[in-house]
């Protein structure tokens, strides 16, 4: 039997591998999905904060077949994995807004450490590469939110792999 999709997997292995990542600046709460209205202030997960209104645009899974050959044929799949990158700081002060938008940016980098340091996640008969794609920076983040600044990061995590 073969694989339909390896996107859970390969979402399961960047959490596993972005935890003990961000676990080195101290009570980032990171998880496979948004964690719900209890979201720590500050916090890493996979896909986007979920805001009132039109739902946002739909992931897409490609694939296509790697090689013309007998028997069952290896199929080339591509996809995006939305990772959100959230702080907030409690204060309306100038401080607090360039706090916010620092710490995001570097959960951010701590990404792209992980993604450099092995773009198979760990997945090497799975995953081609895995790559740092295009970053949204939220409402022009940091924003007024409540009584404080957040910052919203949203970076696209493009993923190649090979499905059997």
């Amino acid at each position: 039997m073969g694989t339909v999709s390896t996107l859970p997997t390969v979402k399961a292995a960047l959490i596993t591998k972005l935890t003990p990542a961000l676990g080195a600046l101290g009570g980032i709460q990171v998880s496979y999905a948004w964690p719900g209205p209890n979201t720590d202030p500050e916090s890493v997960f996979c896909g986007r904060l979920p805001f009132e209104g039109p739902l946002p645009p739909s992931e897409i899974l490609r694939s296509e077949i790697a090689g013309i050959k007998t028997g069952r044929k290896q199929r080339q799949e591509e996809y995006v994995i939305p990772v959100t990158f959230h702080s907030f700081r409690p204060d309306l002060t100038v401080q607090d807004a360039a706090t916010a938008e620092a710490r995001a940016f570097l959960f951010l980098s701590k990404l792209e450490d992980v993604l450099a340091d092995d773009p198979r996640l760990g997945l090497a008969t799975l995953v081609q590469w895995a790559a740092l794609g295009d970053v949204e920076i939220v409402a022009g983040s940091p924003i007024p939110w409540e009584t404080g600044w957040l910052s919203l990061l949203v970076a696209d995590v493009v993923v190649h792999a090979r499905l059997t």
